[in-house]
């Protein structure tokens, strides 16, 4: 059976009750003097946050869903100022929860919003303390009910911004995932050669498709497999567009969790070596490896750098031992067709260079003697300066090479610097073991 409360409860509880009437007495009074004034009120709050909180100024749509946002915030605080209500079981309008909804869409920081919660609440405890002011008979009545009304604003200011803060985090999440869906598609067409409209494909992609393009892939040898690793390859591009003198920011998009593709829009007519450059800017110490591909012009340059970075990668993967910091394509272009069968390749440079393709430390002295004296079309002198010797040491090593090769270096040359281009990017993948003694 049901209990009542005793005579003596109830009492009590009818004083509670008529003690928290006579409280919120007054807010009731502001809040129906605050009333007709909400046009008002809104239109300034609006003006002063598009003054102060710069991240929130934008299209119209926008601006209508901040005035939105902020009217029915007001309106939701006025009739809890009327009526006692739980504020923890109070949910946000659906007004600040469309904007919030909007503001992750476009990015705006979650930290603009806080800041907009709070210089409006603000003020409108101002616009409200000067008509509890004029309600108020003695400043200890003022104190007590400016407390009251300050604890309801900052209360639930707390609350819609906890719930706000959970739908600006799901929104902002869904919607990266369908710009990142979007800009894969348009990108994987835009490189199978279905190009469509270009100024669609540049909008999904957020980056010009005119200019001069080359196309960079990154990978971490030694990636841990999470975010950091991408944030760190990311971070790379942006300093080599950078260093290279790039106007428009790269446009970098996640392969995997250890690799990125790139694109760099560079100056059309630059004395700049991009392969000096990254190189510097990876040093000598770092797990990151780069391919580039050959810059190129428009949606087709676009395109063709990319696929020379890939045939390039293709190329540094394919090599055992230790892999070139950066690997540019001009360099192995060559070598490409050699890595669709590495045991085919392996056999014809060993055929090719018989006893120079020995992988020790000799004979790659002997190669790289050999290929400097073949590139400056052979010149001792030229050769031993980019060597940093003597010309007769290289005379030397040119006389060794000849004895193991077992003709002139100058005989099928085509073939003795494929061979060595394939030594150097290769490296053990094409070398022989040393010959038992």
């Amino acid at each position: 059976m049901r209990e009542f409360p005793a005579p003596r409860d109830a009492a009590r509880l009818e004083v509670a009750v008529s003690e928290a009437t006579v409280k919120r007495a007054p807010l009731v009074q502001v809040a129906a003097a605050v009333a007709p004034r909400v046009p008002e009120i809104v239109g300034e709050l609006v003006d002063t946050l598009l003054r102060q909180v710069g991240e929130l100024r934008g299209d119209e749509v926008v601006i209508g869903r901040l005035r939105a946002s902020i009217e029915s915030n007001v309106s939701q605080l006025l009739h809890l100022m009327e009526q006692s209500v739980d504020l923890h079981l109070v949910e946000p309008p659906a007004g600040a929860l469309q904007f919030a909804q909007r503001l992750a869409q476009r990015g705006v920081p979650l930290s603009a919003l806080w800041r907009a919660y709070h210089l409006c609440n603000a003020r409108f405890f101002v616009i409200c303390l000067h008509e509890l002011a004029r309600h108020g008979d003695t400043v200890m009545d003022l104190a007590e009910q400016a407390t009251v009304l300050s604890e309801l604003l900052n209360t639930y200011v707390d609350h819609v911004c906890d719930r706000i803060g959970t739908t600006y985090d799901v929104e902002r999440e869904r919607w990266l995932r369908q710009q990142d869906a979007v800009r894969t598609e348009r990108l994987s067409e835009l490189l199978a050669g279905h190009v469509g409209g270009t100024a669609e494909v540049e909008a999904a992609l957020g980056y010009r498709l005119t200019g001069q393009h080359l196309g960079v892939v990154l990978w971490d040898t030694e990636a841990a497999g999470d975010v950091t690793d991408l944030v760190r390859l990311q971070r790379l591009v942006t300093s080599y567009a950078d260093r290279l003198g790039c106007r428009e920011q790269p446009l970098v998009v996640p392969r995997d969790q250890s690799t990125v593709w790139a694109w760099l829009s560079v100056p059309a007519r630059s004395a700049v070596d991009h392969t000096a450059v990254l190189v510097q800017l990876l040093g000598t110490a770092s797990t990151v490896r780069a391919a580039l591909g050959d810059p190129g012009a428009g949606v087709p340059g676009f395109v063709r750098s990319h696929r020379h970075a890939a045939v390039a990668q293709s190329v540094a993967l394919a090599a055992s031992g230790v892999t070139q910091t950066v690997t540019p394509y001009t360099a192995v272009a060559g070598l490409s067709f050699l890595c669709q069968d590495l045991d085919r390749a392996r056999e014809w440079v060993r055929e090719t260079l018989g006893v120079l393709a020995v992988d020790d430390e000799t004979h790659a002295r002997l190669r790289e003697s050999v290929s400097a004296f073949l590139d400056t079309g052979g010149s001792l002198s030229a050769a031993a300066e980019r060597l940093g010797c003597h010309k007769n040491t290289v005379h030397h090593r040119i006389r060794r090479a000849e004895d193991e090769l077992g003709r002139d270096v100058r005989d099928r040359r085509v073939d003795l610097e494929l061979a060595l281009e394939a030594c150097r990017w290769l490296g053990s993948a094409v070398l022989a073991g040393a010959p038992r003694g």
